[in-house]
């Protein structure tokens, strides 16, 4: 299962002057067993996440050997 990925914006403004700070760009899409989501921003950096959409996380279990 894959869905297309949502791209919302944040922005962060001075309270003075309303400059723009930084804008942060956000994706999330459904690949597999697993959410994926990223955030770009040319201040912050680019970040990536992944979690299991199953009760238990396949990549987190132990080998039994």
């Amino acid at each position: 299962m894959s869905s297309h990925p949502t791209v919302p914006c944040s922005t962060d403004l001075c309270k003075n002057c309303h400059h723009l700070i930084a804008r942060h760009e956000y994706t999330f899409s459904v690949v597999d067993d697993y959410q994926e989501y990223t955030m770009l921003c040319l201040l912050c950096g680019r970040a990536e996440d992944s979690v299991s959409i199953l009760p238990d996380d396949p990549r987190q279990m132990t080998p039994l050997f």
